[in-house]
């Protein structure tokens, strides 16, 4: 039997977990089962069995009958044999001959007939790389099993074998992290190889690198050491991966060493240094643990520091931090404030680095306030200050973010064309931020399959949070609802709540809440959806973040009108023609004509309902909400047929069909639904919406037959049932596919999918 590939060992994942399973779970087990079913079978069964977090898998034990099948490739080793086992599975590498001979003190001829009954038994594997023969555990899940046997006082000793063999060898980071594991608290050598690595990985801006080797000096240095501030020294205060707001992992190790650091520099004189523990100590509480009263108030001491050091860039990038936590605080209108300052003063030394930085935060500020055309001319002159500088991830994340401001202004297809240029610009990055804004801007434009599988990918990434990833699962739940896959829908919208552990962090839970009322709409609970998407709607205008207030108040108008609540469904619509004047758009005031449609109709005014939801069919075909067009075509419909006027089913089936275009089954299935009360005409475009899905299975089989040519009499021998039993199933299928004659279903046999 051949190897699994990923993509089977991800079905096979799947159907052992019984839904969608994370990037991190396939990688994982695809890591270690290489393949062997089996293997893949046992490790998720164990997963389950221990309750672990699929996102970021691991075993506290493997299980006993596969620990023992690897244990059998070892079984009878003498000593010697063991020891070069040990090794190599505390090395977990592929190791050169001549550094195995040396770590193991054994010659080359010792160590030849060793290594020869290793890869007969499958337990070592021997390759060659640039020359020379290297040697490894022959399989991850062995090297696990011989791991683990090995004492902890043995682990020890040969990690600091490896990691003095490595270090002769040039290799730091490498050697830092098995000098990590060998080491006591307070080990002097360990200690010093790790802020070596730490200050190389500083200056490289490998920030993970970096944050791995400072957890390890966490774990080895108390609180109050005094090297803490030799630690201080190895990092890279220009680093710009703190300004971009890249630390995303490690946060709690991140903040237990710089608190150690700021206490140590307490009474010292170095303002410039004080400064710095404390910009990036706010990084890591805001985007990190979400900490933001703590945040601001170190990045305001910060600020405070540099500015008496004479560090005026600096200040600027810690005053332009200030603007985001007010932003996630929820004071957008602070955040504008703020960044403006920046940029004022940024532009005025010439400081186009700095500039770049504070037109971003401005640009963002202004796309929620709908002030586009502010934001729009920000962020296009840091994407120009991108391109001239060849700042690729910057010029990326610039025209995502533009991206989305014209995605929110109903330009769809340039916003498409937009995230394009960003891909190309930098073809190998595949950051999560990107990933988020592409669900965001899909969900928005109406693409709900796209937004499903981008926040499908976004949570294959999220390991625990990080709290910013949680707007993108949001709208992915938001269309996962849409889709009418409402485990997904769940799942996600759990990811985004527990990323945010409860807290208000801008307005990001909000739009959690947004779809879990979405969710209760679903399930038929109309009140219960109003009433939270009331509180939700309030929030998001009382913090200035109008531009994305649009969507959940027109679910508002819509949910409450479902739920007879027309003084709520009103004053939603007055909140959207507020925001429709701010905005001077055509989209903001089609959403706005929709709601109100949708109060007259519940309102008892049918003829008032025509008129809006015509507006809002206008106003909305000039944008790339899709989606919203086709609900505004769905009101017009229901409009037309309470007011008793012609042209209800040809609205209601193009509504149906735009739901049927966005993936958006759950209010094709509403329209739909509304169709069928229409009399026979409404119904046969019902069925022409569905197509064979309307069918029984027992109609599609007849249908298939007919669709061949076949007689009423022969379908019937064919099937086994009476002449006039097929003659009636053929009636019902007429009706329902809207043909005429047996002639005219032969004659859209493939357009109705019976080919």
């Amino acid at each position: 039997m051949r190897a699994l590939d990923r993509n089977t060992t991800r079905e096979l994942a799947e159907t052992i977990v019984g839904q969608p399973v994370p990037a991190a779970l396939v990688d994982w087990v695809d890591q270690r089962a290489r393949g062997n079913p089996l293997y893949v079978i046992s490790l998720v069964r164990a997963l389950l069995e221990e309750h672990a977090d699929l996102s970021a898998p691991g075993l506290h034990r493997l299980p006993e009958s596969l620990a023992e099948r690897m244990a059998a490739r070892t079984r009878g080793a003498d000593t010697t044999t063991r020891a070069v086992l040990d090794l190599l599975a505390v090395v977990d590498r592929p190791v050169p001959l001549a550094d195995l001979a040396v770590l193991t003190g054994l010659t080359a001829e010792r160590l030849d007939p060793i290594l020869a009954t290793l890869i007969a038994g499958r337990a070592v594997a021997e390759g060659r790389r640039a020359g020379e023969l290297i040697y490894e555990i022959q399989h991850p899940l062995l090297r696990d099993v011989i791991y683990r046997q090995v004492s902890e006082a043995r682990k020890r000793v040969l990690h600091r074998q490896a990691a003095r063999s490595l270090l002769d060898s040039g290799r730091l980071a490498e050697a830092a992290l098995h000098f990590a594991r060998s080491a006591q608290p307070g080990d002097d050598e360990a200690v010093r190889v790790l802020l070596d690595a730490m200050r190389q990985a500083e200056q490289r801006e490998a920030f993970r690198e970096s944050l791995d080797l400072l957890s390890e000096l966490v774990d080895i240095l108390p609180p109050a050491d005094p090297r803490w501030l030799d630690v201080l020294e190895a990092m890279y205060w220009q680093a710009e991966w703190v300004v971009d707001h890249r630390a995303e992992t490690r946060t709690q190790t991140a903040i237990r060493a710089l608190r150690a650091i700021d206490g140590l520099l307490a009474d010292s004189a170095d303002d410039a240094r004080r400064a710095t523990v404390k910009f990036r100590l706010a990084n890591f509480l805001a985007w990190g643990t979400g900490e933001l009263p703590e945040s601001e108030q170190a990045c305001r001491a910060a600020v405070r520091l540099y500015e008496a050091a004479g560090a005026r860039r600096q200040a600027l990038l810690a005053r332009r931090e200030i603007a985001w936590i007010r932003y996630l605080r929820g004071d957008i209108a602070g955040m504008t404030e703020e960044s403006a300052q920046v940029v004022a003063a940024a532009e005025a030394s010439g400081d186009r680095f700095v500039a770049m930085q504070g037109l971003v935060t401005f640009g963002y500020s202004n796309i929620l306030r709908v002030r586009f055309a502010d934001a729009e001319s920000g962020i296009r002159h840091a994407v120009a200050i991108a391109e001239q500088d060849a700042k690729a991830y910057r010029l990326t994340m610039a025209l995502s973010l533009l991206a989305a401001a014209v995605a929110l202004q109903g330009r769809s297809a340039e916003s498409a064309a937009l995230f394009e240029q960003a891909r190309s610009a930098n073809p190998a990055f595949r950051d999560t931020i990107l990933i988020e804004l592409e669900t965001f801007v899909h969900w928005v434009a109406g693409d709900f399959t796209s937004a499903v599988a981008t926040a499908r990918e976004l949570a294959a990434w999220v390991i625990g949070g990080p709290k910013r990833r949680a707007l993108g699962l949001a709208c992915g739940g938001l269309a996962a609802v849409e889709t009418g896959d409402l485990r997904e829908a769940e799942r996600l919208l759990g990811r985004a709540r527990q990323g945010l552990d409860g807290r208000d962090w801008a307005y990001f839970f909000l739009y959690t809440r947004y779809g879990e009322a979405v969710l209760a709409w679903h399930a038929g609970r109309a009140a219960e959806c109003s009433d939270t998407l009331a509180e939700v709607a309030a929030a998001l205008l009382g913090m200035d973040a109008t531009a994305v207030s649009v969507f959940v108040l027109i679910d508002l108008a819509e949910s409450a009108a479902d739920a007879h609540d027309g003084r709520t469904a009103a004053a939603a619509a007055g909140q959207l023609e507020d925001v429709a004047r701010a905005a001077g758009l055509a989209p903001h005031r089609g959403l706005a004509a929709a709601a109100a449609a949708w109060t007259a109709l519940e309102g008892g005014r049918p003829d008032v309902a025509v008129t809006r939801a015509t507006e809002a069919v206008g106003l909305l075909s000039q944008a790339g909400w899709r989606s919203h067009l086709g609900r505004a075509h769905d009101v017009l419909g229901r409009s037309l047929a309470a007011a008793g006027r012609p042209g209800a089913v040809a609205e209601l089936d193009r509504a149906a069909v735009i739901f049927t275009q966005c993936g958006a089954t759950w209010r094709r299935d509403r329209t739909i639904q509304a169709l069928r009360r229409l009399g026979s005409g409404g119904r046969r475009a019902a069925a022409a919406t569905l197509g064979p899905a309307s069918l029984t299975r027992r109609e599609r089989e007849v249908a298939r037959l007919a669709a061949r040519g076949m007689s009423a009499k022969a379908i019937a021998q064919a099937l086994f049932v009476g002449e006039r039993t097929v003659e009636s199933h053929l009636s019902s299928t007429y009706a329902k596919l809207g043909v005429e004659s047996k002639v005219d279903l032969i004659r859209r046999a493939a357009e109705l999918g019976l080919s």
